[in-house]
């Protein structure tokens, strides 16, 4: 692998390459870790570098004119592995439903089959560090306990970790190094892009680093991995220099959707009844969760989006207030020791509901949790106060969206304005979880309820960091961005990567299904 540095790159150099990728996150790593088995010369362009560094983080800024949006130090990592530096491992793949067309869903349809997409996510579980057996599509369909909950009403959701998040750039520098066809170019930041006469092909991209030097590369194709906000950002950008591009704008940056998440709801169980199935616990090759949701039938009877909730013991004021301390030490931690300000998160004072949100599962080395839950049984200590936490899919809006803002980042480009929304139906889909699983638990006689349904409102609601939707997937140009390819319409040689291709958001974690569409990518592109 040939790795060109911001420090030890000449200006003004030029170069030329079968791929060009942009950004080295999840979706580039991968993309370009499959690609390099056919022995085209790659070159993988990243604007940050290995560490995180404070001035290039502030080309992440963006406006915000919506519902409130995190600062960009917090949901987006602008270096080598991207925001996977961070991530604390979650894994979830999208659902049947999800890619169907609902009549009671506008904009609702992949122009692709869940099938085709499932293929994909055995590989990409391997490659995330998923047991195979987690990845079997039989035992994420159901729990590996009987537990007597009713499947015509209710769904069973499952996340799994690996027994420790892969952090992508440490595969990178083992998987490249002895590639001779890829070339890494990092601290340099895409700018500007170069069509052909007829603007139908996009010719080279020039890039810049923060010390001025100047970069150009030529590429027979290129691939924007650079994340739901930046790659609808560039496309925007590419198209302001160029106006005769032959690519349509309208749908870039619209139906952006993240997955609303609040802590909400308290139930408690009676006496005897053990739920340790929904409070998650070590499986061969790391962990497993479970979630409920509401069934295919009851969703399309009641005209509901595909949410869902998960469980967590209730922690008392003491150990809430103290463990706020600890996940800004933990997130600092996590991303490798860089404590600079941009990282800090002692300035959001104590965040709400984070001790259910960052749960031992999430922050503890695997053979510290097995330990944790095996004392848990050992003890056999079974909660019985659960807090409910509640993750929405989104109602495709073209309203919220990403557009470009009149202030600019270091290099003269439009940040990113954002104007993100949601609606009712949010709300009303996680309520009538709630409203379903409090009347079976009483009739079962398992527990109660202790909330009431109508205290969750939207304001409980805060972004998951899951930026979906900004350069969606369509057959049709007039419905999207990408083709179900991920060629961006009108183009002939550019092609998307990343949740920001996903038609509708799904309730759960993208990265598994990032991965599964690079590896999907990189098949049609081997192919073609």
């Amino acid at each position: 692998m040939k790795h060109i540095l911001d420090g030890n790159a000449p200006d003004q150099q030029h170069m030329q390459c079968d791929l060009c990728i942009v950004g080295a996150g999840p979706a580039g790593i991968t993309l370009a870790t499959e690609m390099a088995k056919s022995g085209l010369h790659i070159v993988v362009v990243e604007s940050g570098q290995n560490a995180v560094n404070n001035n290039i983080q502030a080309l992440n800024n963006v406006q915000s004119t919506g519902k409130t949006f995190r600062p960009n130090f917090i949901n987006r990592l602008r270096m080598l592995g991207g925001t996977s530096n961070l991530w604390p491992g979650r894994c979830m793949p999208l659902e049947p439903i999800d890619f169907s067309s609902r009549a009671w869903i506008a904009h609702s349809g992949w122009p692709i089959s869940y099938e085709e997409y499932a293929q994909y996510l055995p590989k990409a579980a391997k490659i995330l560090g998923i047991a195979d057996s987690q990845a079997d599509a039989k035992n994420l369909a159901m729990p590996s306990v009987a537990i007597p909950i009713d499947l015509n009403t209710f769904s069973i959701k499952l996340a799994v970790w690996a027994k420790s998040p892969l952090r992508f750039a440490k595969k990178l520098n083992k998987r490249w190094a002895s590639l001779s066809n890829i070339s890494l170019v990092t601290g340099f930041t895409a700018f500007d892009y170069s069509f052909n006469k007829s603007a139908t092909t996009l010719e080279q991209i020039h890039c810049r680093s923060l010390s001025n030097k100047t970069l150009s590369i030529r590429a027979s194709r290129f691939v924007l991995c650079s994340g739901g906000i930046e790659n609808a950002r560039i496309l925007l950008i590419a198209k302001q220099q160029n106006p005769n591009a032959t690519f349509a704008t309208d749908n870039i940056g619209r139906f952006f959707m993240d997955h609303p998440r609040a802590v909400k709801g308290e139930i408690r169980l009676n006496k005897g009844v053990n739920w340790g199935e929904f409070l998650g616990h070590p499986v061969a090759g790391g962990i497993k969760q479970m979630g409920i949701g509401l069934s295919a039938q009851v969703q399309q009877q009641q005209q509901l989006l595909n949410s869902y909730i998960c469980l967590e013991p209730r922690a008392n004021v003491v150990v809430a207030k103290s463990y706020d301390t600890a996940v800004q030490t933990v997130k600092q931690l996590m991303s490798k020791g860089h404590t600079s300000n941009r990282l800090d998160l002692t300035s959001f004072g104590l965040i709400t509901g984070m001790v259910y949100q960052l749960t031992p599962k999430e922050i503890l080395p695997n053979w510290l949790y097995c330990i944790y839950c095996w004392l848990r049984s050992f003890l056999k200590e079974h909660k019985r106060d659960l807090v409910i936490i509640n993750q929405c899919e989104q109602l495709p809006n073209p309203d919220s969206r990403i557009t470009l803002s009149n202030k600019t980042d270091t290099f003269g480009n439009p940040i990113a304005s954002i104007h993100w929304q949601m609606s009712n139906a949010e709300i009303k889909s996680i309520q009538a979880i709630h409203q379903a699983l409090g009347a079976w638990l009483k009739e079962q006689g398992l527990g109660e309820l202790k909330t009431s349904v109508t205290d969750i409102q939207e304001p409980d609601f805060d972004e998951a960091s899951h930026h979906i939707g900004t350069t969606r997937m369509s057959n049709e140009p007039q419905s999207g961005v990408v083709d179900s390819n991920l060629k961006l319409h009108g183009i002939s040689n550019l092609y998307v990567c990343g949740s920001s291709v996903f038609t509708t958001s799904g309730s759960g974690n993208p990265t598994w299904s990032i991965v599964a569409f690079a590896l999907r990518l990189a098949n049609h592109l081997g192919k073609s």
